[in-house]
């Protein structure tokens, strides 16, 4: 059955998507908060990548709501800081700890 699936990670890495811990760059500062691991990871890598933009798309996926909450508080901050700017929120909800019957 494994044969059939492609990892996660070759998965990103053919599709050149760089994958980002908001854990690794956060948690000292923030223990066991996730949601703001994630908020200020989302507006870091936001700032980086719109900058001199005009219109940008933010995409968050995850299977918490912590990615729901810090992606609406990047999109946000970053309109409140540029109003003529304009961002474009698109959020995919994964399901929590899936069975392999639902994966499939």
């Amino acid at each position: 059955l494994c044969n059939y699936f492609m990892s996660i990670d070759a998965l990103l890495k053919l599709n050149k998507i760089k994958l980002i811990s908001a854990r690794s760059l956060y948690e000292y500062q923030y223990p066991k908060q996730p949601q703001k691991w994630k908020q200020y990871t989302f507006i870091d890598y936001a700032l980086t990548h719109f900058n001199g933009d005009n219109e940008g798309i933010i995409l968050s996926i995850g299977d918490s709501t912590d990615e729901w909450f810090a992606s609406q508080a990047c999109t946000e901050f970053l309109t409140n800081r540029d109003k003529e700017f304009k961002f474009h929120l698109q959020r995919i909800k994964l399901q929590s700890n899936p069975t392999l019957h639902e994966l499939m």
